[in-house]
């Protein structure tokens, strides 16, 4: 009988695992009854869905807001941008996914 077709989340927790083990991907795969092609197809999806998901998603990063008389900066990194206070509300909506942009 063949096993139930497994999401794309399952997957992900799966290729996690494995790869926290310290194990080769095939060693791992035998000890835990995985179908090694069916691994390997799984993390080329997950790839490609990642690439997908990367431009739809916002991930949380730390950042920097240094507040001067007339202007806001904000630091990620090495990209700085100023705004004015008026302005700094429409881009946080942005940023947080309220508004498109």
């Amino acid at each position: 009988m063949r096993a139930a077709k497994r999401t794309l989340d399952e997957w992900a927790v799966i290729i996690s695992d494995m790869r926290a083990s310290g194990m080769t991907q095939k060693e791992w795969c035998e000890r835990h009854g995985i179908n090694f092609s069916s691994l390997i197809k799984a993390q080329s999806r997950l790839k490609g869905q990642t690439r997908k998901d990367a431009l739809q998603t916002t991930p949380f990063v730390r950042a920097c807001v240094a507040l001067q008389a007339q202007k806001i900066t904000f630091r990620v990194g090495a990209i700085s941008v100023q705004t004015t206070p008026n302005d700094a509300a429409a881009i946080l909506k942005v940023l947080a996914g309220e508004v498109p942009c």
